[in-house]
């Protein structure tokens, strides 16, 4: 299995969703486990901007981001680079009762926001879903980071300084009149300030896609006693053969999923022959860490 692999660690429930709906979920940011560090990198970004010459722009973004948040729902899908993260098998992996995907890494790659043939349209922000691509997290200093994204988005901050607050009645209009580059790098300043952690997980390698979705859009589920919105995004129109590389079970997940789930792959065809084999290879390269259970391997902790 080449390295061109992100990994997305769910419930078992996730895994039916992709497997049988060909579908993965985004969560809104407040409720994940590091909803604060988006709101460290925004206050970072804030104050900066406040205590400088673009003190007006700052009150610009600040009524931008609230339009957003007030039409959309901010939610987030992430990845990560190893399928070996004990800390993600407890947080998203139900405490090792889940899986983790193994999925082709432009699995998100068509049909969204970023896409080339959308960077001109003039919807953004409008009420309709944005979707972004995988990006890598950054895990450097923040100070260094708000430092470089005050140099990547010179121009947008340049432009939100020359702005007007208008008043109460006509900002609900004001984000839906920028221009459409303007509203793509608003959307690229979003990916951005998402893009941030700290340091302390490094080891995690995350990458993320963030999806705004319109409040109707959202689905809910319990989680953890919690009441949890979701966004289920459907990949029918991007799944190919290979978008899923291999599935990997969490070692408290019960032994008969992976019956269960050979049973499933009989609709995948020749797909479910490369989950197989790329199963037994992990087991064979890393015999420690994985096994080897039919169309899926098993992960390997200290619960064994």
């Amino acid at each position: 299995m080449d390295g061109n692999t992100l990994f997305h660690y769910t419930s078992t429930d996730g895994l039916l969703g992709v497997m049988l709906n060909k579908e993965i979920w985004f969560t809104d940011y407040q409720f994940l486990n590091d909803k604060g560090e988006f709101k460290k990198a925004l206050h970072a970004l804030t104050a900066r901007l406040r205590g400088s010459e673009y003190a007006p722009c700052n009150s610009v973004l600040e009524m931008f981001l609230h339009q957003i948040e007030t039409l959309h729902s901010m939610c987030v899908c992430s990845f990560s680079g190893t399928s070996d993260s004990l800390t993600q098998w407890r947080f998203y992996g139900d405490d090792c009762r889940g899986s983790c995907i193994g999925f082709r890494s432009d699995v998100l790659k068509n049909n969204t926001s970023d896409s080339p043939t959308m960077t001109t349209s003039s919807h953004y922000f409008s009420g309709t879903l944005m979707l972004s691509e995988t990006f890598k997290c950054s895990y450097q200093p923040l100070h260094s980071y708000i430092d470089e994204t005050l140099l990547q988005f010179k121009e947008l901050f340049d432009y939100f300084n020359t702005l007007e607050i208008p008043d109460q009645r006509e900002q609900q209009y004001a984000l839906e009149a920028l221009a459409p580059h303007h509203k793509s790098a608003l959307f690229s300043l979003l990916k951005r300030l998402f893009a941030w952690k700290h340091h302390d997980f490094i080891n995690e390698d995350e990458s993320r896609a963030i999806a705004l979705v319109p409040l109707c859009e959202l689905s809910y589920r319990v989680n953890r006693n919690l009441i949890t919105p979701y966004y289920k995004r459907t990949l029918e129109d991007v799944f190919s053969m290979e978008s899923i590389k291999v599935i990997i079970l969490g070692a408290k997940s019960d032994r008969r999923n992976s019956l269960a789930i050979s049973s499933l792959t009989s609709q995948y065809g020749e797909q479910a022959l490369l989950w197989g084999a790329n199963a037994k290879e992990l087991s064979e390269i890393r015999p420690e860490t994985y096994e080897d259970v039919g169309q899926c391997a098993r992960h390997k902790t200290q619960y064994n």
